[in-house]
């Protein structure tokens, strides 16, 4: 078990491949990016299915996935399918790429589970090249937004949450329009839709897959609550979903923007640092020195 992320355990491969319609999720999201020959980038790629599927769609030079997690990698079923497709295994926060190496890079739902979000845009924004794009996905809302609302259960995910912080952010889609400005991307775009509507009793591949996602969590919520406390939590939240007269519901954030010209011989944190001055700057109505 990883300290880092709180999704890692020997299911979650076939969680994650199971909960999204990939060639859907390419079409629907990623598609218009895609050009013949692109270099494309996954940051926090799992078992690869994703990226199997934009390969799939489009003739690319190369699929590049990313994720930390060698046992999750090595579950992917395409790496010996299609040779455009090659897992690496790295740290987010430290993509092992040379500036500007890709034309497109993406993630999805990865930056809930990130201690510091803005240090992965900040690493993909610097792997992509000059006029590329960086797409980000993630959730917002997921596990808190309930009605009627349960004072017990809200109680208790109060308490987990607290325990889980910088490990878990239910509220990161809305912030990744930020993250995006402060990386320095520019011709931002951001989408809003609905992700988890569960209006009434979870229909029972509903209930799995959630059943799944809190056992996988279950031993990171149980050293913060304890054991005991850490299974009611999640009884009382698997109850709450099964009741006909609950709603729980979240949102998915899609953010894309693309990478402004670099000032030559500049670092990525370094541009970063110079437009958050002229930013500040501006406020005041003083003149840029950077």
């Amino acid at each position: 078990m990883s300290a880092r992320y709180l999704m890692d355990g020997p299911r979650e491969a076939d969680r994650l491949r199971e909960k999204v319609d990939t060639p859907r999720w390419v079409e629907e999201t990623l598609a218009t990016w895609l050009a013949r020959g692109a270099r494309l980038l996954e940051v926090g790629t799992g078992p690869m299915h994703l990226l199997a599927a934009a390969a799939a769609h489009t003739d690319l030079r190369v699929a590049v996935g990313v994720d930390f997690s060698l046992p999750r990698l090595a579950a992917s079923e395409h790496q010996d399918a299609q040779s455009t497709l090659a897992p690496v295994a790295a740290d987010a926060q430290r993509l092992p790429f040379r500036d500007g190496v890709f034309d497109v890079s993406y993630t999805r739902f990865l930056l809930e589970y990130q201690p510091d979000p803005q240090k992965v845009v900040d690493e993909m924004v610097r792997a992509t090249r000059t006029g590329g794009v960086v797409l980000l996905q993630d959730l917002d809302g997921q596990l808190v937004t309930h009605h009627p609302p349960s004072a017990e259960l809200q109680h208790a995910l109060e308490l987990v949450l607290t325990g889980l912080a910088g490990r878990l952010d239910p509220y990161v889609g809305r912030k990744l329009f930020g993250l995006a400005r402060t990386a320095g991307l520019t011709d931002i775009d951001v989408r809003i839709a609905p992700y988890h509507v569960i209006a009434g009793t979870a229909p029972p591949d509903v209930l799995d897959r959630w059943t799944r996602k809190l056992e996988t969590a279950h031993p990171h919520v149980a050293a913060v609550l304890g054991p005991k406390a850490a299974e009611a939590v999640m009884q009382h939240f698997l109850r709450y979903l099964t009741d006909p007269d609950t709603l729980t519901f979240s949102l998915v954030f899609t953010v894309t923007g693309r990478v402004p010209p670099r000032r030559s011989g500049a670092s990525a944190e370094t541009q970063r640092a110079q437009l958050q001055l002229r930013r500040m700057l501006r406020r005041h109505n003083a003149s840029p020195l950077v």
